[in-house]
């Protein structure tokens, strides 16, 4: 009996412990529980900003910065001029829908790298003249969308 009475105690100590500690936060904008006071991880939030439209929609800048080399305008010469694009909200969703498709093909690849305060998430082609680059600023803790480079050479 007193051996129960101790096992009791500790399950009890336990889940009154373990409550304590799992404090989440959860914002009105997006899905991602994150812990009080922690740095949201990149690789979490990629997965998710990946497959859950609502989410990316939240972690996407009102206005991002960005080329589109369809979009070129180029001199006598054949040099391009007004390369620059602002992309909105929603052709950014748009774009994030083709890049969503374009993930599920084995041909296309992935790499990541980190910047100074930046995650960069690179799609390409092998072999090809076909690139995205979207960049990712930390915000309050946070993972967000803030530039995209489609190039298709």
């Amino acid at each position: 009996m007193k051996k129960i009475s101790i096992f009791l105690v500790f399950i009890v100590s336990v889940i009154s412990c373990s409550h304590n500690s799992a404090v989440t936060l959860r914002n009105d904008n997006d899905t991602l529980a994150v812990k009080e006071d922690s740095i949201e991880s990149f690789q979490t939030f990629i997965k998710v900003f990946h497959h859950d439209s609502i989410f990316a929609h939240a972690r996407i800048e009102k206005e991002t910065v960005g080329s589109n080399t369809d979009d070129y305008e180029y001199d006598t010469l054949g040099n391009p001029h007004n390369t620059e694009r602002i992309w909105t909200k929603e052709q950014m969703m748009t774009e994030l829908r083709m890049i969503n498709e374009l993930l599920t093909d084995k041909k296309y690849k992935v790499k990541y790298e980190a910047n100074k305060d930046e995650m960069v998430e690179t799609i390409f082609l092998p072999e090809s003249g076909f690139i995205l680059h979207l960049y990712f600023r930390m915000k309050e803790k946070k993972w967000f969308l803030t530039e995209y480079y489609y190039n298709n050479l």
